[in-house]
């Protein structure tokens, strides 16, 4: 009954997260709007769950992603689900903690896997790969990157302070 219970609690978590924002943080003014917490969350539920939660999870953020989306439907479940398989195979093969330097690398190749998977998606179809070139593409991606290596590490830090298996320091003895 537990295990339901915790299922549920991280389905409502994830519908929560891509609600607020899609709806709130991406209508917020200067740089709020880079702010992926959906993202945030898988990798998190990567870390503590494993591959099977994160990739139903990443089919659940996709699929409620669709509903805010104007592109074609598929292109944010694939590139969520593709994201999610290359951040558990990340965290297994070379992380080895659950220190904040590891978060921090795992939220940041999230945001960036994704952002280039959706452009390579979006420019395949769109036969627009001029937007690889773009100056404003590049900062945006920046922007986004310093943006969620913050909440990463704000994240981090309150979720530690709730358990002992988070440790701030790498590799400590």
């Amino acid at each position: 009954m537990r295990k339901y219970l915790l299922i549920f609690i991280q389905i409502v978590f994830l519908i929560i997260c891509v609600i607020l924002e899609r709806t709130f943080f991406s209508s917020l003014p200067g740089w709020w709007h880079f702010l992926n917490i959906s993202l945030l969350a898988l990798v998190y539920i990567t870390v503590f769950f494993g591959l099977r939660r994160v990739i139903y999870s990443s089919l659940l953020v996709g699929f409620i992603m669709e509903f805010f989306s104007f592109f074609p439907f598929g292109w944010q479940i694939l590139s969520l689900v593709i994201v999610g398989f290359l951040l558990y195979q990340l965290f297994t093969n070379y992380f080895t903690d659950f220190c904040l330097y590891s978060f921090v690398a795992l939220s940041l190749f999230a945001v960036l896997t994704r952002r280039i998977i959706f452009s390579l998606i979006s420019a395949g179809h769109d036969q627009d790969w001029l937007i690889f070139t773009s100056k404003t593409f590049w900062l945006n991606c920046g922007l986004e990157l310093i943006v969620n290596m913050m909440a990463a590490t704000l994240f981090f830090y309150v979720i530690s302070l709730f358990g002992k298996r988070l440790q701030p320091v790498f590799l400590s003895k």
